[in-house]
């Protein structure tokens, strides 16, 4: 019984550590928000070097 109990207080305290609340209220994952500030870097850097960026087109499913 308590080694369940420990899984559950595991499993909880891994998903809300997993999922960070940024300041504008929306939840977003901290591993995305990682890829996404490494895509921004790269994105600069990709610009200061006259380099041409692939950009992901948005179809017409808007």
């Amino acid at each position: 019984m308590k080694r369940i109990a420990n899984e559950v207080r595991k499993a909880r305290s891994r998903s809300t550590s997993g999922l960070n609340a940024t300041v504008e209220g929306t939840v977003q994952h901290p591993l995305l928000s990682e890829i996404l500030a490494a895509d921004k870097r790269r994105w600069k850097a990709a610009l200061q070097m006259n380099l041409p960026v692939l950009r992901l087109v948005r179809g017409s499913s808007d």
